[in-house]
């Protein structure tokens, strides 16, 4: 017997939205801080890490 493949309708923005305010969700914009290919939640992370670097004379600015 062969699966029956069963597909969910696409969800648009509009029931997007009805979900997260119906389930009480949140969007929160998030900064991101980006240096030598990688990619820092806090900054305070980024600039630890290109002063490690820099010391370590293996800084690529």
């Amino acid at each position: 017997m062969i699966p029956r493949i069963v597909e969910s309708p696409p969800q648009t923005d509009a029931t997007l939205a009805q979900a997260m305010l119906s389930y009480g969700i949140q969007r929160v914009p998030v900064d991101y801080f980006h240096w030598n290919g990688y990619r820092y939640g806090s900054l305070k992370d980024a600039i630890a890490a290109a002063r490690r670097a820099q010391g370590a004379g293996t800084a690529h600015v």
